[in-house]
């Protein structure tokens, strides 16, 4: 092992411990140790006869860590708290929105969204399916890091999907003193000017939520995609996911319509996070 391998490995251990105490925000440990990991990120490295960088063992390294089995690929406001739901029963912990401000993680997603990180197993640690923005926005790189996930597209009527964006996520973005500086930051990187350049216009923003739809389509192999609105209940989800339905007695989760949405926002904005 080279001196730079060395270093490489020693600052990367340090660099996982802090992230495990969740110290990362004010270590000087993770800063020095990241520090480090980035500067020798880039060098070639010779290990049994085969050149490798830093960057792709510190991603196989990652790889190795993650559990995902669902990916989410639906945009907000097309059933994804229903179907987290659904799959809380069916024994999945699921990442959604609501779970990035919980945990506060936004930080960390504003700097994975702005490709300055690639720290999946950090926010992904002790989940198995991922639903929702910001996730979504990601959803074919978490397919590379993931190839044995299957995707779930949720999908709805454009018009209703429009109407309840409309009076919902949007109409909160539009007053911004409802929400953090980080979660209007999120907002404008996902939705607002990450996919929606001018969401008032309905019928452009219909479009786009159309070509979404096709897009995923175009990209995930039939035999990992799921095309699924929440009103088809147990069946299709379960056959997708190979898994025995749950008792007959147990209805399929439809929640999070725009009066509980507002009901949820009231109630977890005074714990400091809101659910989407």
């Amino acid at each position: 092992m080279t001196h730079n391998e060395a270093k490489f490995w020693v600052a990367l251990m340090a660099l996982q411990s802090a992230q495990e105490q969740k110290e990362y925000k004010v270590s000087h440990v993770y800063r020095e140790a990241h520090g480090v990991v980035d500067e020798l990120a880039n060098e070639l490295v010779e290990e049994d006869n085969v050149q490798v960088t830093q960057s792709q063992r510190l991603q196989d390294y990652t790889v190795e860590k993650l559990n995902l089995k669902v990916i989410g690929a639906g945009l907000p406001r097309t059933g994804t708290t229903s179907l987290k739901e659904a799959l809380t029963i069916l024994g999945f912990s699921c990442h959604h929105a609501s779970e990035m401000f919980k945990n506060n993680h936004t930080d960390l997603w504003i700097d994975i969204l702005s490709s300055k990180s690639d720290d999946w197993k950090h926010i992904f640690s002790g989940y198995t399916a991922t639903l929702d923005m910001p996730s979504v926005a990601v959803y074919q790189k978490l397919m590379e890091v993931c190839p044995d996930a299957k995707i779930i597209l949720t999908v709805r009527d454009k018009e209703a999907w429009y109407q309840s964006v409309k009076d919902t996520l949007y109409a909160l973005f539009k007053k911004p003193n409802m929400l953090s500086a980080s979660e209007l930051a999120i907002a404008r990187l996902t939705l607002w000017e990450g996919l929606f350049e001018r969401f008032e216009d309905r019928e452009y923003a219909m479009s786009v939520y159309e070509d979404h739809v096709e897009a995923v389509k175009n990209y995930v192999p039939a035999n990992k995609l799921l095309v699924f609105n929440v009103k088809e209940g147990w069946a299709p989800l379960c056959d997708f996911l190979g898994l025995a339905p749950p008792h007959p007695d147990t209805l399929f989760p439809h929640c999070n319509d725009t009066a509980q949405f507002y009901e949820r926002f009231l109630k977890d904005a005074r714990q400091g996070f809101v659910l989407l």
